[in-house]
């Protein structure tokens, strides 16, 4: 089961998309130039739902502290 969720996270960083236009010698090269141009999934999410500090609040008082879903 841990191998399957780091191949999972791994493909957050890597999606099968854009695997051909790997340049670089190294993986981590090619991941270096794409986090450096925020071209990572994360960044993509991040810039198109950007969350603020009450909604993670929020969230984590719904994981952590059993509350309840306010919108």
């Amino acid at each position: 089961m841990t191998r399957t969720k780091q191949l999972t996270h791994a493909n957050d960083l890597f999606p099968r998309s854009i695997r051909s236009n790997f340049q670089g010698p190294t993986l981590l090269f090619d991941y270096q130039q794409r986090d450096s141009q925020q071209q990572l999934i994360a960044d993509q999410l991040s810039a198109t739902y950007p969350l603020s500090r009450e909604i993670m609040a929020n969230l984590a008082d719904m994981s952590f502290r059993g509350e309840t879903c306010q919108l």
